[in-house]
Formats: C-alpha cells, sequence, structure tokens
C-alpha cells in the first residue's frame, strides 16, 4: 500500500464520476493539489473547481507534468492519452478501485456496503445516522443526498464508511472491518459470466474483513442460503460476528410491523433483542424496509444510540436519481429513478403502484449492449405492472454495440407481449408525446443509470 501522506498532487481521469469526484474533494480535504480530466463537464467538476481543483475537459497532458499520484476509473480505455503518458514517464497510476483502498487504510475502521441493489442508499441512510450522533467518522457516497450534503461527508478519522461495488472486482481491495452485504443478484456481465462468478466475487469480498469484524447480511437472501454461498464456503462465527436481519424470528435484528403509508413510505419497529425503536421512513417503497434494516444493525454495533438511529433515518430524504420527485406536468407527477437492472425497475414500478396514482408511465433508457443481452428475458417480464412504457434509446457507457441487442430489439419483445409500447430515439420527439399523453394523476418514471434523466429537465 501507498503512502498518501507523501503524495501531494493527484491527477483524476474521469474526475466527474460519482466516486471519482468524492475522492477528489477529500484530497482536497487532505490539503493536496487535485487537478483531473473528463470528457464532459457536470455538476461535479463545477464543484470540484470551486473548491480549488483544475479541470479539463477533453485532455491536457501539461497538468501531468510534476503529478506524483494518477488515479483513473475502472472502464477507462487504455490507449487514454494521459494514462498513456503517465506510464510512460513513470507516475504512479492506480485504478478508482485501489485508490479507494487506499484512502480507506487511513482510517480506524472501515464501513464497506456491498450488493447488487441498494449500496447507496444505505452508505446515505448511514451517514444521516451517524450525523445525528455526532460520531467521527467520513462519508464517501455514490450519489448526492437530496439535502445538499452531497456525496462526501468528512468529519474525522474513526470511521469510514463506503460503497463496496462489485463492478470489475473492485470491492476485493477492500478491507472492512465492518461490512454489508445486501441483495446479490447477476449483473455487469462485461466482468462475470454467471451468478456463480458473482457469488465467488462476493465470498472473496467477505474473506477480505478482518478477523473479528461484523458482516450484516439479509437472513433470508438467496446468496446468504445458497449452498454456493457464504455458510457452507466459510466458518464465519469462527471469524466474524455475522448479523442477520429480516422478518424471521432467528435474525439478529428483526422487522415488525411493517405498515404503509398513503405516501408510499412504511412505518416498521426495528429490534436488536435488546431494544427497538419505530421508524417512519420518508423514502418510499418496500426494498427500503430491507436497507433500513441493514444500516440499524450496523449503527448498533457501532454502539449509536436508538434515538439517533430514529432521527437519522426519519430524517433521511433521499438521494439524486432515487425514487426522486422532480416536478410534474400536466398534473402527473415525474419521478427519476438510477433503476438499470430488471429487479430494480420491478422495485420502481411496485412503488409507484402503492402510491395510489391514476397510470404508471415508464420511459426505460438501457445501460450497456452486455446487460440487455445477457438480462433481455428479465427486462421484458419487468414492465408487466406498469400501464404504458417507452423504451428510449440505449446508453452504451463504455460499450460498443452487440448486434440484436439494442434498446429497439428491448422494445420489439416488449411489444410482442401485448403492452401498449413506443421507442424513441430523441429526446425531443419523446417530450412532446408525452406532453400530449400524460394526464392529471399519472406518474412518469424516467428510469436508467444514463443520460434520460436530461429528459425530467425538459417537462418539468
Amino acid at each position: 500500500m501507498y503512502n498518501l501522506d507523501v503524495i501531494q498532487k493527484i491527477h483524476f481521469i474521469g474526475i466527474g464520476g460519482i466516486s471519482m469526484s468524492a475522492l477528489a474533494k477529500l484530497m482536497i480535504a487532505y490539503g493536496k493539489t487535485v487537478t483531473g480530466s473528463d470528457l464532459k463537464y457536470n455538476n461535479e467538476i463545477c464543484v470540484l473547481n470551486q473548491l480549488g481543483a483544475k479541470t479539463i475537459i477533453g485532455h491536457d497532458l501539461s497538468l501531468l507534468g510534476d503529478i506524483d499520484l494518477v488515479v483513473y476509473t475502472s472502464s477507462l480505455d487504455s490507449e487514454n492519452p494521459e494514462l498513456t503518458y503517465a506510464t510512460e514517464k513513470g507516475i504512479l497510476a492506480v485504478k478508482r478501485s485501489k485508490f479507494l483502498a487506499m484512502v480507506a487504510s487511513d482510517f480506524e475502521s472501515v464501513i464497506a456496503i456491498a450488493g447488487t441493489h441498494g449500496k447507496t442508499t444505505v452508505t446515505a441512510m448511514l451517514t444521516s445516522i451517524f450525523l445525528e450522533s455526532n460520531e467521527i467518522f467520513t462519508a464517501h457516497i455514490g450519489g448526492n443526498i437530496n439535502n445538499s450534503i452531497g456525496n462526501l461527508i468528512y468529519k474525522g478519522h474513526k470511521y469510514f464508511i463506503t460503497e463496496a461495488c462489485e463492478y470489475m472486482h473492485g470491492f476485493i481491495e477492500l478491507k472492512p472491518d465492518i461490512a454489508v452485504v445486501l441483495a446479490v443478484e447477476y449483473d455487469h456481465p462485461d466482468t462475470y459470466e454467471s451468478i456463480r462468478d458473482v457469488y465467488a466475487a462476493f465470498d472473496k469480498f467477505i474473506d477480505k474483513i478482518k478477523t473479528g469484524g461484523m458482516l450484516a447480511i439479509g437472513g433470508s437472501s438467496q446468496y446468504y442460503t445458497s449452498k454456493t454461498g457464504i455458510d457452507d464456503k466459510y466458518k464465519l462465527s469462527e471469524r466474524l460476528l455475522v448479523r442477520t436481519y429480516g422478518f424471521e424470528d432467528e435474525d439478529s435484528v428483526a422487522i415488525r410491523n411493517a405498515t404503509i403509508n398513503n405516501d408510499g413510505c412504511y412505518t416498521i419497529r426495528l429490534s436488536d433483542g435488546e431494544s427497538q425503536i419505530t421508524v417512519k421512513l420518508t423514502v418510499p417503497g418496500y426494498h427500503n424496509i430491507l436497507n433500513a434494516a441493514a444500516a440499524y444493525t450496523v449503527s448498533k454495533y457501532c454502539n449509536i444510540s436508538d434515538e439517533s438511529i430514529k432521527r437519522g433515518l426519519e430524517g433521511f430524504v433521499g438521494i439524486e436519481r432515487r425514487f426522486q420527485a422532480v416536478g410534474s406536468v400536466n398534473g402527473a407527477q415525474i419521478v427519476v429513478d438510477y433503476a438499470h437492472h430488471p429487479t430494480e425497475i420491478v422495485a420502481a414500478i411496485a412503488t409507484a403502484n402503492s402510491m395510489l396514482c391514476n397510470r404508471v408511465v415508464c420511459v426505460f433508457q438501457p445501460h450497456t449492449y452486455s446487460r440487455t443481452k445477457s438480462l433481455y428475458d428479465d427486462f421484458i417480464r419487468a414492465f408487466v405492472d406498469a400501464d404504458l412504457v417507452i423504451i428510449f434509446k440505449e446508453y452504451p457507457a463504455r460499450e460498443i454495440e452487440i448486434e440484436g441487442f439494442s434498446a429497439y430489439r428491448l422494445y420489439q419483445g416488449i411489444k410482442m407481449r401485448g403492452m401498449r409500447t413506443y421507442y424513441y430515439s430523441a429526446l425531443l420527439g419523446l417530450s412532446s408525446f408525452l406532453m400530449d399523453e400524460l394526464q392529471e394523476n399519472d406518474m412518469l418514471l424516467i428510469l436508467g443509470a444514463g443520460d434520460i434523466d436530461i429528459l425530467a429537465k425538459l417537462l418539468a
């Protein structure tokens, strides 16, 4: 592991990314000189410039003249001119995941939140709870908390709360003291060939938890109960404290009396066997019950008071692009959600239906060709409870086209099931259609991890 103390000048390639920008902000707080580049300008780059970073859109090799360290995203093209220059000049260059591990090692205790879904929400819930407790901590969040907190909290070096993403096996770099494993499903087909490979990666992540540490995991999750999961492969109870959360009597943290309110949010009772709290969540959706239970499990282990946990959970107002209400049109509410996996789409539609709207109208932008190909049938089934589905041209991200697995192909598959479905490749045409289509008390869900959220700005 490299000594962060001797590194003074850091250049981030892809500095506008949500994780990279948070790390760059932390380095500025450390007193480091920060530069960076990205392909597009965004709000994160604006904030970094205001904090004193020097950024460029495109490439500028002069920024690397006296740099000590280059940090780059895992999806970066190997022929990137800045990375090539750093390699040729012998400048130390590391992936974001390695740098995150370097940063984490600077803290007394690392709390890492992993899982296919819910990482950002649980990380943000913990941030809200730790803020209420006046605990000494730093949080690295994969999204911006809605009440202007942003994606980084820096309040000292006791706890480091971070997301642990499985993409490109990045989370295996971390050595957490406390870890959360949320739902584990097949995703990132450009990294994993099968669910077995995904499970194996999570096995390795759990193996990195320090001896004597704690693992919080859903007691009824398929990964936890699977024969290929952690129970059979590790004698965890001999090495770690394993605390399960869920609805069963045998779970370490029990969820009880879950009741839905008119706003789609749930009131729940959480108990660890010694004490209990009743919490009215302010973020809608059944899936957030388990997210809250995961955050509660970690907080109790860290000796956070019940009062602080309750205030933190009830005061948590959500994350940008996580079922975020952003306005209305024609009396229809507009909600933006990052959902880009079939399970997340199902959860978003179920949440919308629980809020007693007239119709659920979905606009979905597929994210990467490989995900569309690998989960094609699941994507088609995911929209069954929507009243109208519009598929928008795919966001390829880091990928080149895989023939036959475009957004248009997904549209055709959904249409063949008899659903009312349309396809659009231009935002102006889509926004015009929606202005004519949306009615009072409809809910428009704008789903996807790409740039489809721009649509909300055109409509609201």
